[in-house]
């Protein structure tokens, strides 16, 4: 839809059904009704998070995305340690849905405060709307703008809008573009893997923060914390050492926490193993905020939001495993039903970066 519509329009589309719906799982008088909006708020959340990501990649230039990547991921970790604070005392649901989802209606500020991609505005020749958005950017920045600018473009933007003329205007990107080359085949097949093992890994310690021992609420709130200087790690390394090290330590440095933890016997102090979770909580942050960053930049700009939609939607599966592994494997057969998934395939992801990117 996005494709058709543009970034923008897409992104307001998705906070109004997360504004909608978050408030109706406060009043739902029955369980389907509550599940229905559920996952209604579930499928906003794709619109309104990676969209942005997009949206903020191609609005800036490669010298400031890796900031606009990492105050971002800033903002989750603190937007998790007000929501343990929160649950801790606001107990009733209900209530609780109201007060995490009231934030969201200055959400709607935002239609005056972000512009359309630039570089789908580009893509789909749309010259003079992103003309108009350039020029005002360069008024405030003091700069000039040569006429027709699009026409020195270089770079991917170049190369596609020289491809657009020789294609027919009807034709579209889709899916099946990510896997229509052998690179990019194997950079979507790969990134395909990473998306859930990243985001199963994050939700699972996430949720059952105390799977490695201590108080549920302390460690979830604590995780959060833990988050903030692990970015700012990742802020000062990501250009130094680049997107593919971060990544690949992220992911073994999780993957190798979590198996340690195998290793602690039940009377060894408490915080061995918290600090085990507080280190693969970190970690597998710093990887989620890499591979926000690392992902973009693998596909051209024709098909980056397909490719970054496609991610999250496999992410999602992640997610949702995570919760089955927490809440009834885990509880069911012991912790090590968690672990050891988390940890092989965190550290089996690191590998097949080695190895393809």
């Amino acid at each position: 839809l996005n494709l058709r519509i543009g970034r923008k329009k897409c992104f307001f589309i998705a906070i109004f059904l997360q504004i909608v719906c978050g408030f109706a799982q406060s009043v739902a008088t029955t369980w389907w009704l509550y599940a229905l909006v559920r996952a209604g708020t579930g499928f906003s959340h794709p619109g309104a998070s990676v969209i942005a990501v997009v949206i903020g990649t191609e609005l800036m230039g490669p010298k400031y995305r890796k900031l606009a990547s990492i105050s971002t991921a800033t903002c989750m970790a603190l937007g998790q340690c007000i929501l343990g604070t929160i649950a801790m005392f606001l107990t009733d649901y209900q209530w609780l849905h109201v007060a995490i989802t009231a934030p969201s209606l200055l959400f709607i500020s935002y239609w005056w405060l972000v512009h359309e991609s630039v570089r789908w505005l580009v893509t789909t020749r749309r010259f003079t709307k992103a003309d108009h958005i350039l020029q005002h950017a360069a008024k405030v920045n003091g700069v000039t703008l040569p006429d027709q600018w699009w026409n020195l473009l270089d770079g991917e933007e170049k190369t596609e809008k020289d491809a657009s003329r020789k294609e027919k205007p009807s034709a579209k990107p889709s899916i099946l573009d990510l896997l229509r080359t052998p690179v990019l085949r194997r950079r979507s097949l790969v990134v395909f893997y990473l998306w859930p093992v990243v985001s199963m890994v994050y939700y699972g310690l996430s949720m059952k923060s105390d799977i490695l021992g201590g108080d549920l609420y302390v460690n979830f709130i604590i995780g959060g914390l833990i988050e903030m200087p692990a970015l700012f790690l990742v802020y000062l390394l990501l250009d130094r050492l680049g997107r593919r090290p971060i990544i690949v330590g992220g992911y073994s440095l999780a993957g190798i926490c979590l198996l340690s933890n195998l290793l602690i016997s039940e009377t060894a102090p408490r915080w061995i193993a918290i600090v085990q979770l507080l280190i693969s909580r970190g970690s597998i942050s710093a990887t989620y905020t890499g591979i926000y960053a690392f992902t973009p930049e693998l596909f051209p700009t024709t098909v980056r939001n397909t490719g970054m939609g496609v991610c999250s939607t496999i992410a999602r599966v992640g997610a949702i495993s995570a919760s089955y592994i927490c809440f009834w494997i885990a509880d069911r057969y012991g912790k090590a039903w968690m672990i050891i998934p988390f940890g092989g395939m965190s550290i089996l992801a690191a590998i097949l970066i080695l190895i393809f990117l």
